[in-house]
C-alpha cells in the first residue's frame, strides 16, 4: 500500500509493518470509459464487466467463481455471470459518470455477492453460500478426493458435478472447522455481543426512473414512422415537422407503435404545437404570408389491442369510437397542450398519428407550404406507491426491536409492475434481451426475484438473535472468508468469519465471528415423519389468515389469536371478544375484523389503525393501498354486489365506451370468499371469480374469470383455482395451476383431479390440501410430494401458508411445519 515506510536504523533482526491491499478500493477513482474517455458501447455480460475491473488491478491470480443463482432457463453448467447481460447505454443513462467501483457493485450487489482474495485466488460467491456444501475447485489439491456436490474450475466458467463416485481420493479442507479440536482458539479477552434480530428489511432501487416515456419508445426516429409521402421530417433532436400537401388531404402518417400493457397508472401527456407558412409566392412577385391565419390540425393517440382499438379524447378519456384530436393553431404561436390520462385501457400497440389537413402546392409561379411543428413530447407515468411497497419486506418478532436493514440495488428488479420497460431504465437481461425475473439456486426450487432472494438471505442470518465474537483468534491453520467454525464445546453454534486481519508473526488473527442461526441446531421431525408440531392450540380453528410473518387464527367461539412464526408465541388479541357475527380477512401488512357494525383494520400487534362503520348493504372487507374496500350492494332495478371504497372520490368518467360509462364491475352470484395478494383483491362467488388488481383495473373494475371457478391462491406469477363446474356437470371437478405470463395472460401448467380445501404457493411450488392430506407440487420438476405428517394428515386442513420459504400447516387444533 503506497504509504510512508519506516524501519529501525540498526542491525537486524527487527520488526517492520507493511500493509497490503488488493486494490479494489482504488476502483472508485477510475472512470468507467474507453481510453479516449468515450463511453463503452454494446451489451456486456456481468463476467466481462467483473473481468474488466480485475484486469485494472493487475492481480496475477485465478478467479474462483462459485455464484450459484440462476435465472429461469439458464444453463446450470455455466456460471450465471456469463449469461447475464447489461446494456451499456442504459447503464450510462442511469449512473451518469460511473466508476469501475460502480460497475463492480452493479455486478455483485443484486446477488448479495462478495469478491475477495483467499488461498491464491479471487473468490466470487453469494454470502448465503456459506450455508451450503458447495466449494470451488481451488480448495482441493489434485490427487485428493472431492466432496459430493458441485465444484467450480479455476477460471470460473465451468462447473463440475460429483454426485456419486469420488473424483479423486481425499479432501484437504472441511467445510466446518471445529473451534477447539482443530486448534482454533478464541482468546479469553475476546468479547461476545448478542445481536438483536431485524425488525424490518427494506430493499430499494437507486437507479433512475424514466421520466419521459417518449424517449424510451424512440418517437423521434423517422424510420419508425409510416411516412410514404415524406410528410414527416426531424428538425433538431426533439422536433417533428409535418409538411402540408393539398393533393394528399386525409392521408394519415403514424408511428408504427410500441408494445404497452394495460394499467391504471396516472399519465401526464404534454407537447407543443407551432404552425408556419414557410413558402408563399404569387403572380407578380413574392408576397408575405398572412400573420393572423389559423390552421386546423388533426392528430391523435390510440392503442391497437388484440380485440379492440381505443382512442384518446381531449378530456383524457379512452373511447372505442374513432377519434381525432382537433386544434386550431394560430401562425407562429406556441401552443402547449397537457392532457391528464388515467392509464392505458388495454394492452397493445401505442400509436401516435397525424392526419394531412395542411395546404401545400406549387402551380406555376404560385406556391404555398403550410407546416406543423410538434416538439417536446412528454408522457410521464405515476406508479404511486406500488413499486416502493413491493420492495418493502417486514418481519416482526418483537416490535421493540430497533434494528432495520436497508439495501439499495443498482438495477431495477421488477416482478410486478405493468409497463416496466417504459418506466425503469436498467435490467439484467438474458442472451435474448429479456429481463431476468425468476431466479433459483443451482438445482433448487427456490424461485424468486432478486429482491426476495436478498431478503431471504438477510433473514437466514438475522431473523433471530445471534451471537457475535470479536477479538484475537490463535491458530496455525489457514483461516479465510470461506471458513465456517463450530463451537461444539460451549455455545454449540456455527460461525462465519465476517472480518479478518492476519498477524503473521504470532500465527493469530484479529477477527469477528458471527453466528449462523440454524447451521447446527436443525429442526428434525419424528422418525418416519416429515413435519414437526409447532403448537397444540387450546381452541378449534374456524379460519386462518396470514399477517406479515404471523398467522391470525379465529376460533369457533370467535376469539382471535396471533401465532408468531419466529418466536413461536401464541397470543390472544383481547380487544376482539366473541360476537354473533365476526369474520377476518387478509389485508396489506394487516388484517380486517368485520362484525355486523364495522370494519376494523388491525396491524400485526393487534392495534386498530383504521375503522369504517358499515352500512346496511356492505359486507366483506379488506385494506389495500391505504384504502378500505368493502363489498356493497348497488341499488337500481336489478341490485347487484360490487366493490366500494368508502373514503375515495371516484371519477366515474374514466373510460368512455359505446353506452354508459363503466367504473364498477358487478358480481354474479352470492359472494363466498375474499382473497388478497399484493395490489390484488379476489372475490369468489357461487358462480364466478373476479380479480381486481389496482395496477390494471380502473376504480372498481375487475377481471372476470372463467365461469364456475374459485381462486384459492394468487400472486403475480401463479393463479391456483378450483374448477367448480357444479352446475353443468360436463367434466369432473379439478384443481388448476396457471402460470401468469403477464397480469392479463396466463398458461395452464398443471391440473389435478378433484378440488382442494386450501392452498398457497411460492414461485417454485404449490402446496394444497385434499381431504386433509397436504401435497406439494414442484414447478421445476413437475413432481408432487405427499407429506407424511403422521399425526395431522387424518385431520381437516384449515389453511396453508408459505412464510419465509417454509410451509406452515394449520389443522383444527394444532400447527405443523414441513421439514424438507
Amino acid at each position: 500500500m503506497a504509504d510512508l515506510y519506516s524501519e529501525k536504523f540498526t542491525a537486524p533482526p527487527y520488526q517492520v509493518s507493511i500493509k497490503a491491499v488488493d486494490g479494489f478500493s482504488l476502483l472508485k477513482n477510475i472512470p468507467f470509459t474507453n481510453l479516449d474517455n468515450t463511453q463503452i458501447e454494446g451489451r456486456k455480460t456481468v463476467w466481462e464487466l467483473i473481468s474488466s475491473c480485475i484486469d485494472l488491478l493487475e492481480l496475477d491470480v485465478n478467479i474462483a467463481d462459485w455464484m450459484d443463482l440462476y435465472a429461469e432457463g439458464m444453463n446450470q453448467n455455466t456460471s450465471p455471470l456469463r449469461q447475464v447481460y447489461v446494456d451499456m447505454e442504459q447503464f450510462y443513462a442511469t449512473e451518469g459518470e460511473p466508476t469501475y467501483r460502480d460497475v463492480l457493485e452493479l455486478c455483485l450487489r443484486p446477488f448479495a455477492g462478495q469478491i475477495f482474495q483467499s488461498n491464491g485466488a479471487l473468490h466470487i460467491r453469494r454470502t448465503i453460500s456459506l450455508y451450503n456444501d458447495k466449494r470451488p475447485m481451488s480448495f482441493y489439491s489434485v490427487g485428493k478426493k472431492f466432496p459430493n456436490g458441485w465444484l467450480v474450475t479455476a477460471n470460473g466458467e465451468n462447473l463440475i458435478t460429483a454426485s456419486g463416485e469420488p473424483i479423486i481420493t481425499e479432501s484437504t479442507r472441511e467445510r466446518i472447522e471445529s473451534m477447539w479440536d482443530s486448534d482454533i482458539n478464541v482468546q479469553g479477552e475476546s468479547t461476545m455481543d448478542i445481536v438483536p434480530p431485524l425488525r424490518k428489511v427494506s430493499v430499494g432501487v437507486k437507479n433512475k426512473m424514466i421520466t419521459n416515456i417518449f424517449e424510451q419508445i424512440d418517437i423521434y426516429n423517422i424510420k419508425k414512422w409510416y411516412n410514404p409521402d415524406k410528410f414527416l421530417s426531424l428538425q433538431g433532436e426533439n422536433r417533428l415537422r409535418f409538411s402540408g400537401d393539398s393533393d394528399k388531404q386525409g392521408v394519415v402518417v403514424y408511428y408504427r407503435g410500441y408494445d404497452i400493457q394495460q394499467c391504471s397508472y396516472q399519465l401526464k401527456l404534454e407537447y407543443t404545437f407551432k404552425v408556419f407558412i414557410s413558402r408563399y409566392s404569387a403572380i407578380g412577385g413574392i408576397a408575405r404570408p398572412p400573420t393572423d391565419k389559423t390552421l386546423n390540425i388533426e392528430y391523435g393517440f390510440k392503442i391497437v389491442g388484440a380485440d379492440k382499438t381505443m382512442w384518446l379524447t381531449d378530456e383524457g378519456l379512452w373511447t372505442a369510437d374513432e377519434t381525432y384530436l382537433k386544434d386550431g393553431v394560430q401562425l407562429s404561436v406556441d401552443v402547449n397542450k397537457e392532457i391528464e390520462v388515467k392509464g392505458f385501457p388495454c394492452s397493445g400497440k401505442f400509436i401516435f398519428f397525424i392526419k394531412q389537413t395542411l395546404a401545400g402546392y406549387t402551380v406555376g409561379r404560385n406556391s404555398c407550404q403550410e407546416s406543423l411543428y410538434i416538439s417536446d413530447l412528454r408522457m410521464e407515468m405515476d406508479t404511486g406507491d406500488d413499486y416502493e411497497d413491493s420492495l418493502n419486506y417486514q418481519t416482526i418478532s418483537n416490535p421493540a426491536n430497533n434494528v432495520d436493514m436497508s439495501v439499495d440495488l443498482p438495477i431495477a428488479d421488477i416482478p410486478n409492475i405493468p409497463n416496466d420497460k417504459l418506466i425503469y431504465s436498467l435490467y439484467f437481461t438474458d442472451q435474448n434481451n429479456r429481463p431476468t425475473r425468476m431466479w433459483h439456486s443451482k438445482g433448487g426450487n427456490d424461485y424468486n426475484s432478486l429482491v426476495n432472494h436478498i431478503v431471504a438471505c438477510a433473514l437466514k442470518y438475522r431473523q433471530r438473535p445471534a451471537r457475535r465474537i470479536g477479538g484475537e483468534m490463535f491458530t496455525g491453520k489457514h483461516i479465510d472468508m470461506n471458513t465456517v467454525v463450530q463451537d461444539d464445546k460451549y455455545l454449540r453454534s456455527g460461525f462465519y468469519v465476517n472480518s479478518i486481519e492476519l498477524n503473521c508473526l504470532n500465527d493469530s488473527y484479529n477477527s469477528e465471528l458471527v453466528e449462523m442461526p440454524g447451521l447446527l441446531s436443525k429442526e428434525i421431525p419424528p422418525e418416519g415423519d416429515d413435519c414437526i408440531k409447532l403448537i397444540n392450540l387450546p381452541f378449534t380453528v374456524k379460519k386462518a389468515i396470514r399477517c406479515v410473518n404471523k398467522i391470525i387464527l379465529q376460533s369457533t367461539t370467535n376469539y382471535i389469536y396471533s401465532y408468531d412464526t419466529v418466536s413461536g408465541y401464541l397470543t390472544r388479541l383481547f380487544t376482539y371478544m366473541s360476537t354473533a357475527k365476526l369474520d377476518i380477512f387478509p389485508a396489506d401488512n394487516s388484517f380486517t375484523v368485520v362484525d355486523s357494525a364495522s370494519v376494523r383494520v388491525v396491524d400485526y400487534r393487534g392495534i386498530v389503525i383504521k375503522k369504517h362503520d358499515l352500512e346496511e348493504t356492505e359486507g366483506f372487507a379488506t385494506y389495500m393501498n391505504r384504502h378500505i374496500y368493502v363489498t356493497k350492494e348497488y341499488g337500481g332495478r336489478n341490485p347487484a354486489m360490487g366493490l366500494h371504497r368508502p373514503d375515495y372520490k371516484y371519477n366515474y368518467t374514466t373510460y368512455s365506451y359505446r353506452g354508459p360509462n363503466i367504473s364498477i364491475t358487478y358480481f354474479d352470484g352470492d359472494i363466498i370468499t375474499l382473497e388478497k395478494s399484493f395490489s390484488t383483491i379476489v372475490i369468489n362467488t357461487t358462480t364466478n371469480s373476479y380479480i381486481h388488481d389496482s395496477r390494471i383495473n380502473i376504480d372498481l373494475l375487475a377481471t372476470k374469470m372463467e365461469e364456475f371457478t374459485e381462486i384459492k391462491s394468487i400472486s403475480d406469477y401463479f393463479i391456483c383455482m378450483n374448477a367448480l363446474d357444479t352446475i353443468s356437470k360436463m367434466r369432473p371437478p379439478e384443481f388448476r395451476i396457471y402460470r401468469r405470463d403477464s397480469l392479463h395472460n396466463m398458461t395452464r401448467v398443471k391440473h389435478i383431479w378433484d378440488h382442494v380445501e386450501c392452498c398457497d404457493h411460492t414461485l417454485g411450488e404449490v402446496a394444497y390440501s385434499q381431504k386433509g392430506v397436504v401435497k406439494v407440487w414442484q414447478y421445476r420438476t413437475n413432481t408432487t410430494l405427499t407429506t407424511k405428517n403422521l399425526e395431522g394428515n387424518s385431520k381437516p386442513t384449515k389453511a396453508l401458508f408459505y412464510i419465509n420459504g417454509e410451509l406452515y400447516i394449520v389443522k383444527e387444533n394444532s400447527l405443523y411445519k414441513l421439514i424438507k
